[in-house]
């Protein structure tokens, strides 16, 4: 079984932090897609939060008890 990206860093984890683990993975080939032209443009692809968002991944660094997923 191939390891996720981010099982490389993050050792200890539980069944919930794995699923959004295996999410984060299954959007990075289309943000990886879009990376380098925003990076030399310098500006945000509406695609990439559009992505992150059908993915529910819009919430991952905001806190579970203001209702984001707690990343």
């Amino acid at each position: 079984m191939k390891k996720l990206t981010s099982e490389w860093l993050i050792e200890d984890y539980g069944p919930k932090e794995k699923a959004i683990m295996q999410r984060v993975e299954d959007v990075l080939p289309a943000l990886a897609k879009r990376a380098a032209a925003m990076d030399a443009e310098s500006y945000l692809n509406e695609e990439n939060v559009k992505t992150l968002g059908d993915a529910g991944l819009l919430g991952l660094v905001v806190p579970e008890k203001y209702g984001g997923l707690g990343g």
